[in-house]
């Protein structure tokens, strides 16, 4: 090994049979070779033959205490002058221990394993370090303890995280049943909500049953009909024309003419809750006795009658083009009249809206 002095890495392979190799003739430690090759950074690997009738007592301590390989070929009886799959094995090993050459020259195929006395299993990174007998350097090795926080307390503080984990465990429990409880009520508030639903339902159905009742009894009646000419009547004489009657129809109409007596009319049925019912102008009629009774517009009126008024009330522009007036007569009437179908838009939070419940209707009209 003194022709060894270099510092590339440097191996010894010694192929050796295992006659007589029994536990009489046991290999014994050669410390001076040991020492030698340690001293020259040589690594010596020992290829061992195996024959069948011979058993393997040898110690491996020029492998082991040289940071080399040892391989034992497989078991032959030793009677070939040449066998041909021993050789193949051989050089197999040869190839591999030539591989690992440089990593064990320069120590970096050292496996270490250690105890340490810090048995608290926190899963932090802790540094250990190890001092090797044949080497000055102190190398510090990185590891991880085993477990986490939550182990760490149970091994620190025992009865203290108990404690706390029947605390948590009891909170989980107390919060599941509060969810629960809350699923519960919620459960059974639907289901109130559905019954008072259902009820009203049956409500609504029984209303609407009752006046079809009504409807066909008054179909199959003969309804005393009483005509009233508005033109002809005052207010102070409404309570006597209308105190019998069961309901107010005010038609259509055109013009000025008996307007007033329908607005008294309307009136009357109002405010003694009697059905009234205002068709085409009849309806606008109705439009400006609220104006003017419950608004407080006093001269509330429509664009028919005239300008001099405030018109809550108006006609129709769109038969007109510019200053033309591409339909309509002079007199404003029938061509003023909204007919058929009618895209409306309501007004929103607003009462019609919500009857409705929607932001654009159609309707059909005539007025």
């Amino acid at each position: 090994m003194d022709k060894f002095d270099s510092s590339l890495p440097k191996a010894i392979i010694l192929i050796s049979e295992e006659r007589n190799n029994n536990p009489k003739f046991e290999q014994v430690s050669n410390e001076e070779v040991i020492t030698a090759a340690k001293d020259k950074g040589v690594v010596i690997n020992t290829i061992k033959y195996n024959r069948f009738k011979y058993e393997q007592f040898s110690i491996p301590t020029l492998s082991a205490r040289t940071y080399g390989e040892r391989f034992v070929l497989s078991q032959s009886l030793g009677n070939q002058r040449v066998n041909n799959n021993k050789k193949i094995e051989i050089e197999n090993r040869v190839i591999q221990i030539s591989k690992n050459l440089v990593k064990r020259s320069k120590g970096n195929n050292y496996k270490f394993s250690f105890l340490t006395k810090n048995d608290i299993k926190d899963g932090k990174n802790y540094k250990a370090q190890v001092e090797v007998t044949d080497s000055e350097q102190i190398e510090e090795l990185s590891y991880k303890a085993p477990g986490n926080w939550v182990v760490a307390q149970f091994q620190k503080n025992l009865i203290l995280s108990i404690v706390i984990s029947l605390i948590l465990i009891a909170l989980i429990i107390i919060l599941v049943l509060k969810m629960l409880r809350s699923y519960k009520e919620k459960a059974l508030a639907r289901e109130n909500e559905m019954l008072d639903q259902r009820k009203k339902t049956e409500q609504q159905q029984e209303e609407i049953d009752k006046q079809n009742k009504e409807i066909d009894r008054i179909k199959n009646e003969e309804i005393e009909r009483q005509r009233i000419d508005s033109e002809n009547i005052k207010a102070e004489k409404m309570k006597s024309l209308l105190k019998d009657v069961s309901g107010v129809l005010i038609p259509g109409g055109f013009g000025k003419r008996g307007s007033e007596g329908k607005i008294a009319a309307i009136k009357y049925a109002r405010l003694n809750h009697i059905p009234f019912f205002g068709i085409c102008f009849g309806m606008q009629m109705a439009i400006i006795e609220a104006a003017r009774n419950l608004l407080n517009i006093k001269n509330a009126s429509t664009s028919e009658f005239g300008n001099n008024c405030t018109p809550v009330v108006g006609l129709l522009e769109e038969w007109q083009k510019g200053k033309k007036r591409i339909k309509g007569s002079e007199k404003n009437l029938g061509g003023t009249m909204r007919l058929g179908l009618y895209d409306a838009v309501l007004k929103n939070n607003s009462l019609i809206s919500k009857i409705y419940s929607e932001k654009k209707i159609k309707e059909r009209h005539r007025h």
